[in-house]
């Protein structure tokens, strides 16, 4: 049952919370100079990209979704389990021009703990909001906190702050 899978996701998760605390200490140990063990992204385009996917789950409006339908339903349902997202995976949304929208690392890591805050005040006053992932397809908020989940401990990962 649905709830079953839930009670396990709970209970079992091997991804980081995410909460201000993680968030703050993983960065903490962040800098201009630290280097990922894969892909292409600096440290502040990883942060300004975590930052991307609270716009993107706080919004109404229509994103293309770019899984093939085919395998839509089985991306959308490991959502729910605890594969990592592989490394090296390219995420189809962000901007990957080596442009920054923050004028510094500090300001990107600020930024996102301040988005971070407002996605916990959008998920209470609007909790049975939708948004479409572009991998996944529309989520509720709980699906985007599990996305969330996998989507830090991939990047901490990355740059080995976890």
């Amino acid at each position: 049952s649905i709830a079953t899978i839930l009670t396990m996701v709970a209970k079992k998760n091997p991804f980081m919370e995410v909460n201000k605390e993680t968030i703050s200490d993983g960065l903490s140990n962040l800098t201009e100079e630290s280097k990922a063990k894969w892909g292409k992204l600096s440290p502040q385009g990883m942060v300004e990209h975590l930052e991307d996917a609270y716009v993107y789950a706080m919004t109404d409006e229509e994103r293309e979704i770019t899984t093939p339908e085919k395998y839509l339903e089985a991306y959308a349902e490991s959502v729910y389990n605890h594969t990592p997202f592989p490394e090296g995976t390219h995420a189809p949304y962000g901007k990957w021009d080596g442009t920054h929208r923050n004028d510094s690392l500090d300001a990107a890591k600020k930024a996102l703990i301040e988005k971070h805050e407002e996605y916990l005040l959008f998920r209470k006053e609007n909790p049975e909001h939708t948004a479409v992932h572009s991998v996944f397809g529309r989520l509720d908020l709980y699906e985007w906190d599990q996305v969330n989940r996998k989507h830090y401990t991939h990047h901490f990962n990355q740059f080995g702050l976890l």
